[in-house]
């Protein structure tokens, strides 16, 4: 089991290495500064879980709740993320490279002051998240919901989000987040709307 698991990575080299645990019910788990190398976490649910400054290289999550999960100042590496919940979930200050991210759903999510590189998501939803104060580097998005998502001080220069939805996303007031940003026709009476323009 995972808690056993922990335990004695906590009296060892604090590392969890090739690893999969499937549908257990994870609660309260202190987590801090752990490693995490090729563990599969699958059909799990994650309860007021403590992933603060952890790290995850080549690490799947699949099928599990991190609803409401502390990730802050963690770091993720060639991982995937897949039909996942992470409503609430705060991961502020994380680092995230060369992860996927589908299907999954993170909803008022804390990713403020972030840095993401070489990452895809597609089909997520992350509406009302805060991705304030973020760095975003050869970022994809694919039909990823980002109504209400906080965007302040987010540079968005070459980021494809024409085929997301960024109803109500909230910027600076001259919008230069959005400055560079690639979007689709549709999407312009949006956009002007943060500038009290009505399209017609």
């Amino acid at each position: 089991m995972f808690i056993d698991d922990l335990t004695f990575a906590r009296g060892e080299d604090n590392e969890i290495v090739n690893k999969t645990y499937e549908k257990e019910t994870i609660t309260s788990a202190d987590c801090y500064q752990v490693t995490f190398q090729n563990v599969v976490f699958s059909g799990c649910s994650f309860i007021e879980c403590d992933f603060e400054k952890a790290a995850f290289y080549d690490c799947t999550f699949e099928k599990c709740d991190l609803s409401n999960c502390s990730f802050q100042e963690s770091y993720w590496k060639n991982c995937r993320i897949a039909n996942c919940k992470g409503h609430g979930a705060d991961l502020s200050r994380t680092i995230v490279k060369q992860t996927r991210i589908e299907e999954s759903v993170f909803a008022y999510g804390l990713f403020a002051e972030g840095k993401w590189e070489n990452t895809e998501l597609k089909d997520c939803d992350l509406s009302n998240a805060a991705l304030t104060e973020c760095a975003l580097n050869k970022i994809k998005l694919s039909d990823v919901d980002l109504r209400g998502a906080e965007l302040f001080r987010t540079p968005l220069k070459g980021i494809d989000l024409s085929d997301c939805n960024i109803a109500g996303i909230v910027v600076s007031e001259n919008a230069v987040e959005l400055k560079g940003a690639i979007i689709s026709y549709s999407q312009t009476a949006e956009i002007a709307e943060m500038f009290g323009v009505i399209v017609q």
